[in-house]
């Protein structure tokens, strides 16, 4: 009987998201815990590239958010790199960072990147559907945990 209640919730939830924007949890990779270092940061983009798919737009749905769980209790968050990625060309990303204060908010142990500037975005970001976001979470002793994923905004029809 459980199993029925939690695959009805599913449904619900589902179909309560059909036709707008949808909150992402999956796709979200856990990249290291401790200070920045641009080798770090290519060394995930490399992994990621091999063992991750970017968080898609579906059908008529955008990308609003991205949600993400940690093991800890959260200090506070930001968006440190956000780029435009071009799979085909691996150092493309390191270069193709931009300055934009991306909205972050965390509740707990989730952490919420907001992601729909892009559809509001001049138009040069709508040549580059592919976006990663690296995000800085401290916990509450102090330490920096970095994750990182992508967006495919192009794959929305």
């Amino acid at each position: 009987m459980r199993k029925i209640k939690v695959l009805l919730l599913a449904a619900i939830l589902a179909v309560s998201f059909a036709g707008c924007g949808r909150e992402q949890t999956n796709g979200v990779m856990e990249a290291w815990v401790g200070a920045y270092s641009e080798e770090k940061f290519v060394n995930v983009t490399k992994e990621y590239q091999t063992k991750h798919d970017p968080i898609a737009a579906e059908g008529e749905n955008k990308i609003t958010s991205v949600s993400f769980r940690t093991d800890f209790e959260i200090a506070s968050c930001a968006v440190t790199k956000t780029s435009a990625v071009d799979p085909q060309n691996a150092t493309f990303e390191q270069r193709g960072a931009i300055y934009l204060a991306v909205k972050t908010s965390f509740d707990g142990k989730t952490v919420t990147v907001s992601t729909d500037w892009w559809y509001d975005g001049d138009d040069w970001t709508a040549d580059y559907p592919i976006w990663s976001y690296l995000v800085c979470v401290k916990d509450t002793d102090g330490a920096e945990h970095y994750y990182y994923f992508r967006t495919d905004y192009g794959a929305a029809d």
